[in-house]
């Protein structure tokens, strides 16, 4: 699964509200309750109500550096939403703010956001090229957390293309940098994705323990992203062991999740994993209503023109970058 460091808690999510509901606020304060407000919320569509705010404001102060915070919660929550074009191109506005504060861990961060846009987009290897350079500007920033976060998303592109020794390497280290910093978040991830790999190479108890350790820890901050993925691998476990019963429900909780929240991705995997489980039943009518939802999503998502647009973005990004340097020199 895709990381996103996201310090997400419902309690202090509430207390946020109250603090941003204070008239007497000042513009400092309020600038810093919509960046955590864009961290606690679990709704993309809300996320972005309060991204927007904090560009706004930081756009009428001048402040650079809440500005690309401001369009990197943004991006998060296009990606989320599977609108991959927005999420690059936001991405890149954070780039650009980032290079010109010349700091490592915003650099380090947009880089690792813009790969994993193109790991969503099936583009692994501009994900790989820009998980590098994001790897290289975190380690020398000194953010472990960030750091880790961005080894274990390397991982998981590995994971995607069958590399597993390669990805149990990354997932390993994150974990590692995790477990020392205490970030109990990030441990569960780890292990979620390390369950990814115990499961394609066929230990599926082994897999199912870990995948509910996971959702257990993650169900406390209510990270639903992460959550609906792991409900969909053990659903996929308990097919393989027939038991339908358990497989149900598992993959209905995700896909009811989703459908709730605009987890394209997540809607798109289990309806065709439902399509194909009626079909099998000969049940014809569900599958074909789960076949039509797939299509349907995952053509929203990897359509042809989302794949034109997000290489056109990657071009004229690179082709100003060259422009920057002739100027510069």
């Amino acid at each position: 699964l895709l990381f996103n460091n996201l310090a997400i808690c419902q309690s202090n999510f509430d207390s946020l509200i109250t603090i941003l509901d204070d008239p007497s606020i000042n513009d400092q304060s309020k600038k810093e309750t919509l960046w955590n407000l864009s961290h606690d919320e679990n709704s993309p569509k809300e996320v972005i109500y309060y991204a927007n705010e904090l560009i706004s404001l930081s756009n009428s102060e001048n402040d650079s550096l809440f500005l690309f915070r401001g369009y990197y919660a943004l991006g998060n929550a296009y990606m989320q939403l599977g609108n991959l074009s927005k999420a690059l191109l936001t991405y890149f506005d954070c780039l650009k703010i980032a290079e010109k504060l010349n700091r490592q861990k915003a650099k380090g961060d947009a880089y690792g956001a813009i790969g994993d846009l193109h790991s969503l987009n099936r583009d692994y290897n501009n994900s790989t090229i820009y998980y590098k350079k994001a790897i290289n500007q975190l380690r020398i920033s000194n953010d472990s957390i960030s750091l880790a976060s961005v080894l274990l998303n390397t991982g998981y592109n590995y994971y995607l293309t069958d590399q597993f020794d390669s990805a149990l390497f990354y997932f390993g280290e994150s974990k590692e940098i995790f477990d020392k910093k205490k970030y109990k978040p990030g441990v569960a991830y780890a292990n979620g994705n390390i369950g990814l790999v115990l499961a394609k190479e066929g230990s599926f108890q082994e897999a199912e323990k870990v995948f509910s350790t996971a959702i257990e820890e993650l169900s406390k901050y209510e990270d639903y992203y992460a959550i609906t993925e792991y409900q969909i691998e053990i659903a996929s476990i308990y097919l393989q062991d027939q038991n339908v019963d358990l497989f149900f429900k598992n993959i209905n909780d995700a896909l009811i999740l989703s459908l709730n929240l605009g987890f394209k991705e997540r809607i798109r995997d289990a309806s065709l994993m439902l399509s194909q489980v009626y079909r099998s039943h000969q049940d014809f009518k569900n599958a074909f209503k789960f076949q039509s939802q797939y299509i349907n999503y995952r053509d929203s998502i990897n359509n042809e023109e989302t794949i034109r647009n997000m290489a056109n973005l990657q071009t004229e990004y690179e082709v100003g970058q060259k422009q920057a340097e002739l100027d510069l020199v």
